[in-house]
């Protein structure tokens, strides 16, 4: 019996402390939201971070990357503030020169501070007047044309159709007059397309040298673009023609024509005609040594074919005087 008993008066206690713990919890958090709605003054910490750099200027370097503040605010925008990374922007489009020095003023930049704040929380003091000084160095822009470093394997029996497009073929850049004398041009990415049977476009970044490290370029890639097309071969008949011949001497050549093989599209080879070509031996050529060949040269092809070979590299001659 006095087991029960005493077993029972446990369980009271217990439920007591329970209970005034509880009550004792509420009390602190009343408290401590009491407190926190009033108001306080502290310091704090803010970093600086500049931003609208007019265009025509780079910033090198700041006299201050951090400021130290006094601020007044109830303990709820405290608490919450302290939570938020405590950065200020500096609006570096107010800048001032002086002589070969930029400069913010002290009004200037605490005015842009309290702007800046939430308007639960006032601005009191800086922990200094100065002044804020800027080094820039001045930017030039430069148009400078673009190359391609984009090579292209293509299928048997494929040609290119013209060049490979670059768009845009130039952009600008700007930086600092030391970096901008040496740069002539700028370069993709390396690229390589293998297999290519058919027509293509492609965006290639641009390369950017390592010592250009405060040079920007307009744009970061361009489009690479070609047409593709299966190609046809035909064989002409192309007349040998003798240049640089004395006029008291007569030459005839073995064979009079020589069969130029042709690659192109095919609605590109059906009209070609021998007068669309002009194939040379240069009588000059003639060595005394007894050698009866002249080397031929194809001067001539027209412009819409891909490409002309002639099937023979020399021809044999007969003079008569």
């Amino acid at each position: 019996m006095s087991s029960g008993i005493k077993n029972s008066a446990n369980g009271w206690n217990k439920r007591k402390v329970k209970v005034f713990s509880f009550f004792l919890a509420c009390s602190a958090l009343l408290w401590f939201i009491s407190n926190l709605s009033e108001t306080y003054v502290s310091n704090s910490t803010f970093k600086l971070e500049y931003t609208n750099v007019p265009d025509s200027l780079s910033l090198e370097h700041a006299s201050k990357d951090r400021i130290d503040v006094q601020l007044r605010a109830r303990g709820f925008q405290f608490l919450g503030f302290s939570f938020r990374p405590k950065k200020i922007a500096i609006d570096l489009s107010q800048v001032k020169k002086g002589g070969e020095r930029y400069y913010i003023p002290e009004y200037v930049y605490k005015n842009q501070i309290e702007r800046k704040l939430p308007l639960s929380i006032t601005l009191l003091n800086l922990d200094t007047r100065d002044t804020l000084f800027f080094d820039f160095y001045k930017l030039y822009t430069k148009v400078v044309p673009i190359y391609s470093k984009v090579k292209i394997d293509l299928e048997q029996n494929y040609l290119l159709d013209g060049k490979l497009t670059i768009f845009p073929d130039s952009i600008a850049v700007k930086g600092p007059r030391k970096e901008l004398d040496t740069l002539t041009g700028v370069w993709t990415e390396s690229r390589e397309l293998d297999g290519v049977n058919a027509d293509f476009s492609i965006n290639v970044p641009l390369h950017k040298f390592k010592v250009l490290k405060n040079t920007t370029f307009s744009s970061d890639s361009v489009s690479i673009s070609a047409i593709i097309y299966r190609f046809s071969e035909k064989i002409i008949d192309v007349p040998v023609e003798v240049v640089n011949l004395p006029e008291n001497v007569e030459i005839k050549t073995f064979p009079d024509k020589v069969p130029v093989l042709c690659r192109g599209k095919l609605d590109q080879l059906k009209n070609l005609n021998p007068i669309d070509f002009r194939l040379v031996a240069n009588y000059d050529s003639i060595k005394e040594d007894g050698d009866a060949t002249l080397n031929l040269v194809l001067k001539k092809i027209p412009d819409n074919i891909q490409s002309a070979l002639p099937l023979e590299k020399k021809v044999e001659y007969i003079l008569k005087k």
